[in-house]
C-alpha cells in the first residue's frame, strides 16, 4: 500500500492525496503510473503559480512538458537511463573523471532543462522552470555571463 500526497512544503497542507494498493484494470496513460499520479494530483493547482518537487521516481521530460503547459513549475532528480533523457549527459563516468566537486554541465531542449552536478556522486535534476545558473544565449551559444553585482548593504 503507497500514499501519494501533493502537499505544502512549508505547511504540510495536504491538497490531494490517493492510495495505491496495486495495479488495478482502470485505463493508464502510455506515460506510466509515475505521470498519471502527478497529472490527478496537480489538477487542483493548474495555472495558480505553483511549483512542485519531486524524486526520480515521477521525473520525465514528458510530464514536465505537459505540467509546465498546465502553467505548473516543477522540477526532480532524474535518472540517465530515462526516455527523454539528454544523451550528452549520459557519460557520467567521463563527466566525473574530468571534473572537480562543483562542476556542473547542463542541456537545454526547449523549455527543458537537465543540469548535472557533481558532489561526490553526480546529480542530476530536470526543470522546466530553471535558469543555467548564470548562463546566456550569446550569438546562437550559452556562455557564462559575469554581472557586477553591488556588495552587501551595511546601511547607514
Amino acid at each position: 500500500m503507497k500514499i501519494w500526497v501533493l502537499a505544502d512544503s512549508l505547511t504540510g497542507y495536504t491538497y490531494d492525496f490517493e492510495i495505491y494498493v496495486g495495479k488495478d484494470n482502470s485505463p493508464s496513460s502510455r506515460f506510466g503510473l509515475a505521470y498519471d499520479v502527478v497529472m490527478r494530483l496537480s489538477k487542483s493547482i493548474i495555472n495558480q503559480g505553483y511549483v512542485i518537487f519531486f524524486d526520480n521516481f515521477y521525473t520525465s521530460y514528458q510530464l514536465l512538458k505537459d505540467l509546465l503547459l498546465k502553467g505548473i513549475c516543477a522540477c526532480g532528480t532524474i535518472l540517465k537511463n530515462r526516455k527523454g533523457f539528454p544523451n550528452a549527459l549520459k557519460d557520467v563516468k567521463t563527466f566525473e573523471k574530468n571534473s572537480n566537486r562543483g562542476d556542473m554541465r547542463w542541456v537545454r531542449d526547449d523549455e527543458i532543462l537537465t543540469t548535472q552536478w557533481r558532489d561526490n556522486k553526480t546529480v542530476s535534476v530536470m526543470s522546466n522552470f530553471m535558469t543555467a545558473n548564470g548562463y546566456s544565449k550569446i550569438n546562437g551559444e550559452y556562455r557564462k555571463l559575469l554581472v557586477k553585482q553591488p556588495s552587501d548593504y551595511q546601511g547607514v
